[in-house]
């Protein structure tokens, strides 16, 4: 579901994922629902700057693309 909504995106993690859209927070709020369980849980969130993380070069490379 996520790749066929985004834009671009990035799986850092296991269970992580950083999406780029122009789709508003509730509408993926909607779409996760319809794909997750009760016992799943998510958090979306708009990422801006200043950030801190530890990912490897090329996840930075693609946040950086998308800065804000």
């Amino acid at each position: 579901m996520i790749e066929t909504h985004a834009i671009s995106c990035k799986k850092p993690l296991y269970s992580q994922w950083f999406i780029e859209t122009n789709d508003s927070i509730q509408a993926w709020h909607d779409r996760m629902k319809e794909v997750t369980d009760d016992n799943d849980n998510w958090f979306i969130v708009t990422v801006t700057r200043p950030r801190q993380g530890w990912f490897s070069t090329s996840i930075w490379d693609w946040l950086n693309e998308r800065a804000k």
